[in-house]
């Protein structure tokens, strides 16, 4: 009886001290916060990176146990609460965007594992983490630009237009390695393929909204050669809504 007994206790102590490293795992995220601050962005990305090692496995959107991380580290409230608050300065929203774009990269570095037949591991992790990462990059870009503009008396000035101009230039580049997933389009599930699809859509329209002057003659090139290339005929409606867009 006493050791049934004794039995019951330790079972009962184990599992309130599972419980306990549970919440503990979990209280470094901070999940109860509204917003995430680019400092919580980042404490949340190095611990994925360097410190999270449960099975092996990241945080995945389907994984009740753990879908508020990774559900956090793409919600692009993150940033718009503070990017499209024009009541604080220029200065401080572009660091900010500088932060969030700098834990983005590496972000999507963690979840870019492929396994054996080149397909992601966590595809639909990754296509998330770069819809939030365009949706950034729109801001951040253009913040940047705006502080450029604001910091001189004489915005036409040449150098200041070429360095507005080669930011843009940067931003529309960094949009078309995205369409380089498009090469690989067999990688990708059929879901993956629809998001692949919505994200260009969605993102190169705003991009184009945005920039309407600004030269789009590589991207749309290598647009038409994929429309050629790939199979998804969800994808190929995306590309030539954009491919009008800009011809139009």
């Amino acid at each position: 009886m006493l050791k049934n007994k004794a039995f019951s206790i330790l079972l009962l102590f184990l599992s309130l001290q599972l419980i306990s490293c549970s919440e503990d795992k979990y209280e470094i995220f901070q999940l109860d916060k509204r917003y995430w601050t680019a400092e919580d962005h980042k404490k949340a990305t190095l611990e994925l990176k360097y410190n999270w090692k449960p099975n092996g496995e990241l945080p995945r959107l389907k994984n009740p146990e753990n879908d508020l991380v990774i559900r956090k580290l793409v919600d692009k409230e993150n940033f718009k609460v503070i990017l499209d608050d024009e009541n604080l300065g220029l200065d401080y929203r572009s660091d900010v965007s500088q932060d969030f774009f700098d834990n983005w990269k590496t972000l999507i570095d963690i979840y870019s594992a492929k396994n054996r037949k080149d397909e992601y591991v966590y595809e639909e992790e990754y296509l998330a983490i770069y819809d939030f990462g365009l949706a950034l990059q729109l801001k951040y870009f253009k913040l940047g630009n705006d502080n450029i503009l604001e910091s001189t008396d004489n915005p036409e000035e040449p150098r200041i237009q070429k360095n507005v101009n080669s930011n843009v230039k940067t931003l529309i580049n960094n949009f078309s390695y995205y369409l380089d997933h498009l090469n690989q389009e067999k990688r990708f599930s059929y879901q993956g393929k629809q998001t692949l699809s919505s994200t260009i859509t969605q993102y190169f329209s705003a991009l184009i909204d945005l920039y309407p002057e600004a030269n789009y003659s590589q991207m749309n090139a290598k647009m038409k050669r994929l429309y050629e290339k790939c199979d998804s005929n969800e994808i190929k409606a995306s590309l030539k809504s954009v491919i009008d867009k800009i011809e139009s």
